[in-house]
């Protein structure tokens, strides 16, 4: 019962200090809950709030877990389901925490930091025998990671480290007793809660299963004693483990320790010797087959955990080859990311991910630990081998691109470089866990060694500049000094007072670090990254739902299907583009950032002139007339009437923005010409590519905007220098002042573009008005411009900023919009709509009455998990323009239902299913195999 009390007790000391740290840090740094300003930033602030809202929308009933129209006109949701929401602790979590998105993912942060400690305590416990107060500090050390703690604000991949020591402890068991269930579990809940980081751990598994068969096979440590090598070697870990009882009871000092061990080990020999030569040799014979049979079971279990996984992986995976899953160019190049000598930097706390290092820190305990591994004269020399092999291979993936890619899922990472560093930072834990293991005795000499080299390189990084300043140098003197020092005592002590008052001391200069850093990590984080109050976050939405309430009351957009534009958001003026809105209130929309993008969607609005194609981005900073008609933008929400536009009724919000109307909007599907379906090719020119769209659609020549002249004026050139270290060997070292003047008396109804193959941050002025920042990361497209010419009666355009030398593919179009044009067209073409009779996530039906064979044009993007009924007979649609749905319609009446199933679910289900009943029938015979075989089942306790 004692020792029950005691192992609940560190159980919830593992949780309780990497929560009571984060919160620490939150409430040091004023963040929320305890400040205005919150942990969630960059992707979180514009991505993941978002979808954690459409997810709760979609648990309550209202949105398809397929598919969404509010994803940059309508798409596939698979990818963000399974990307973002499947973690039980966001299943749990976030029914709880309501609208309040942010409480949800600030608990979800902190309760995951708890569960990582708690996970891995328990494969520290099961795994190794060691001293409560080592396996302590390991756990928080695991839990405190840097990756973890960079990678806070990306919350969705937290929950696979959580998982990470599960899988590891599960392979522990198939390779020592052939058991597979937990691995299964583990390593399938791993792919299902978070593909990407499963398919790292998938890799990884592999390596360390066949390290892990290494070990077992060649044991880790001579044994410090004759009577150590009478035990059974096949379970000389699980029998000698028996010694944590003991350990946790009182921790014997190390003689009193190894005496246990030798107890342990004669007993286990003495029983060994009573049994019969016969079943010796039958469990000699077992032990050779072992091998052979053991590994086919880890390939069987591993293929059906990933079957298994299908359910969500395939749909996910489906998706991301129709956008970033494409494999880039010069996949295989032998570029390296850093200088490798710098990795010895990484192993030391100060280090931010935006240098572009591997986060390998994973606390001073552990790098102590794993340079005293390697000193240690009680292991096997070809055991340290093996071990380093591992860590070198570990860290030449990082190093190398060409292998960085492929544990990238053969892509690369847009920021947050060496995304599988938490492998790193778990195979570190494991050789700290393995050179502190009571099988053997404590050495103080190479100990007192491994700390002073740890002390000593970590005084050399000091003097590096970049190197974070006094506080971590001086955690790094107290954690060498004391380190050792405390488990020479604990070792050397029996008193139950003395011991306690040491692992309290070790625990808490541990924890004390993992403050120190993780407090540092947070500030740097939410300095360097723009970000807003919680409070403007929260009465932004707040303001928003009301004034889309407002809109669905006056126009419910499932009767009368539109879209919607918003030209600002609550970064604003920091940011004036709406990324995912819609997710939140449900409607259709241009603007997205998401990783799971449809490359469909993304090129046709490029050549729409929303914004340059640059993949998961799509921005909507100012309304086109003619492209918001043609894809059906009916409200646009600004800060200022849009071109074109009309008030509505609609009432203001506090910041005195409001919706306006669009009265050229096109229904979202209507009868055009057969002339659609040849495809327009695109010159580079949006505005080309409207009038040509136009007049497809219409079977006759349009001219919707009539281009207008224009010059380069004048570049100049200001005597700035550039002191970014990260700045592009295309720029100049100066900032540059280029000016277009248009040659046109009529300003009237002007729109701008640029054509160019670079991005950089340059601010756009209308005349001498400044606009907004126009070629960075959320670049542009077509802007419109103003009536007014300058104080020299001409219209200009210019851009400033570090625009490159050889920008001689920077070009300027002026393109003046035909308003009567555009009123020909549209009335033309609503002239025929579909009469929408149900219009929601992953569901459309309608009727229409046809005179004749029609074609049917919608703004519907194509995607092949649309099945489509006419009358109740399946359908081949259209691709139109290689973007959108196109239906032929026969004379009379048409009832059109369109349902949507992500692709790859339905084939993915079935081998879930499949799997399931294999793992269980495999589970079923395995155990009765086993209970025939007495020498197996006496193996296995």
């Amino acid at each position: 019962m004692h020792r029950h009390l005691n192992s609940a007790l560190s159980y919830i000391v593992v949780f309780c200090i990497p929560s009571a740290i984060i919160l620490a840090s939150l409430y040091l740094l004023s963040l929320y809950p305890f400040g205005d300003m919150t942990l969630s930033v960059w992707d979180t602030q514009i991505c993941y709030t978002y979808m954690y809202e459409w997810f709760q929308r979609v648990l309550g009933g209202d949105g398809s877990p397929f598919y969404a129209f509010a994803k940059s006109l309508g798409g596939n949701m698979s990818g963000a389901v399974s990307g973002y929401n499947l973690s039980p602790i966001t299943l749990i979590l976030l029914p709880i925490f309501g609208t309040n998105t942010i409480g949800f993912i600030t608990a979800g942060i902190i309760l995951k930091f708890g569960l990582a400690g708690v996970s891995a305590y328990f494969y520290l416990d099961r795994r190794f025998s060691l001293n409560r107060a080592v396996r302590i500090c390991l756990s928080i050390c695991f839990s405190m990671m840097l990756f973890m703690l960079s990678q806070a604000p990306n919350p969705m991949w937290l929950d696979d480290v959580v998982l990470l020591p599960l899988v590891m402890y599960g392979i522990f068991l198939l390779v020592t007793k052939g058991r597979f269930v937990l691995f299964y579990i583990t390593l399938l809940l791993c792919i299902i809660i978070s593909w990407y980081n499963g398919y790292m751990i998938c890799l990884f598994a592999i390596l360390f299963y066949l390290f892990e068969c290494y070990l077992y096979k060649h044991d880790g440590f001579k044994a410090s004693n004759d009577s150590r090598s009478n035990c059974d070697s096949s379970d000389y870990d699980n029998r000698c483990s028996n010694d944590k009882a003991k350990s946790d009871k009182g921790d014997n000092n190390s003689n009193n320790s190894n005496n246990s061990e030798s107890k342990n080990c004669n007993n286990a020999s003495d029983n060994d010797s009573s049994s019969s030569l016969n079943n010796r040799n039958k469990l000699g014979k077992l032990k050779q087959n072992r091998f052979l049979r053991y590994p086919c079971r880890f390939a069987i279990i591993f293929t059906l955990a990933v079957a298994a996984s299908l359910i969500v992986l395939l749909p996910t995976a489906l998706l991301l080859l129709g956008g970033k899953g494409a494999i880039p160019p010069g996949l295989f190049s032998l570029d390296t990311r850093f200088v490798f000598t710098d990795v010895l930097r990484s192993l030391f706390p100060g280090i931010y991910e935006k240098e572009y290092l591997p986060q390998l820190y994973s606390g001073l305990f552990v790098l102590i630990g794993v340079v005293y591994f390697m000193l240690s004269k009680n292991v096997q020399k070809r055991v340290k081998l093996a071990t380093v092999i591992f860590i070198a291979l570990m860290l030449v993936s990082a190093w190398l691109v060409v292998l960085d890619r492929v544990w990238l899922g053969f892509r690369d990472g847009n920021s947050f470089y060496c995304r599988f560093s938490f492998l790193h930072s778990f195979l570190f834990v494991f050789v700290a866990a393995m050179a502190f293991n009571n099988k053997h005795k404590l050495e103080f000499r190479p100990l007192l060694v491994a700390a002073l080299a740890v002390l000593v390189l970590g005084g050399i990084i000091t003097l590096d500049d970049q190197f974070p300043r006094l506080r971590f140098t001086l955690i790094v003197i107290a954690i060498c000094c004391l380190v050792p020092m405390s488990l020479y005592l604990l070792n050397k002590y029996n008193s139950k007072l003395t011991r306690c008052l040491l692992s309290c001391l070790l625990v808490a200069l541990i924890s004390f670090e993992a403050l120190l850093v993780s407090h540092w990590q947070f500030q740097f984080r939410t300095t360097a990254d723009d970000q807003s109050p919680f409070s403007r976050y929260e009465s932004y939405f707040m303001d928003g739902r009301e004034q889309y309430d407002e809109l669905q009351a006056i126009d419910n957009i499932h009767d009368n299907p539109y879209r919607v534009g918003k030209t600002y958001n609550y970064m604003t003026p920091f940011r004036r583009l709406s990324s995912n809105e819609g997710f939140v209130y449900g409607y259709s929309q241009v603007a997205q950032y998401d990783s799971f993008y449809d490359d469909r969607v993304q090129n046709v609005l490029a050549r729409l002139g929303y914004a340059p194609d640059r993949g998961f981005r799509t921005t909507y900073n100012d309304s086109i007339l003619p492209a918001d008609s043609l894809i059906g933008i009916k409200y646009v929400a600004s800060q200022e009437k849009p071109r074109g536009f009309k008030e509505s009724e609609l009432t203001k919000t506090q910041e005195g923005n409001r919706f306006y109307t669009n009265p050229y909007a096109l229904p979202l599907a209507f009868v055009a010409d057969n002339d659609i379906l040849t495809n327009i090719s695109f010159n580079k020119d949006p505005f080309d590519y409207q009038n040509r769209f136009y007049s497809a659609l219409l079977g006759r020549d349009t001219k919707i905007f009539t281009k207008v002249q224009s010059r380069l004026l004048r570049t100049e050139t200001d005597a700035i220098t550039n002191t970014s270290s990260n700045a592009s060997a295309n720029t100049s070292n100066a900032v540059s002042s280029w000016t277009w003047e248009i040659l046109s008396e009529d300003t009237s109804n002007l729109y701008g573009y640029f054509q160019y193959d670079w991005q950089l941050s340059v601010d756009l002025y209308d005349n001498d008005d400044y606009l907004y920042i126009y070629l960075d990361d959320w670049s542009h497209g077509i802007f419109p411009l103003s009536d007014n010419v300058g104080a020299d009666n001409k219209k200009t355009v210019t851009l400033k900023g570090q625009i490159p030398n050889n920008a001689t593919d920077l070009v300027f179009t002026s393109y003046r919009l035909n308003i009567k044009a555009l009123e020909g067209a549209t009335n033309a073409l609503k002239k025929e709509p579909l009469n929408f009779t149900d219009f929601r996530d992953g569901f459309v039906s309608g009727n229409f009455q046809a005179d004749s064979d029609k074609l049917l044009f919608t703004t519907i993007p194509y995607d092949s998990g649309w099945e489509i009924k006419i009358n109740d007979q399946v359908v081949k649609p259209h691709i139109v323009q290689d973007a959108f749905i196109g239906l032929e319609l026969q004379a009379g009446l048409n009832k059109i239902e369109m349902r949507y199933v992500a692709p790859g679910f339905i084939v993915g289900a079935t081998l879930f299913a499949a799997s399931l009943v294999t793992m269980t029938v495999m589970a079923i015979i395995l155990r009765r195999r086993e209970n025939n075989y007495p020498m197996r089942r006496r193996e296995n306790k």
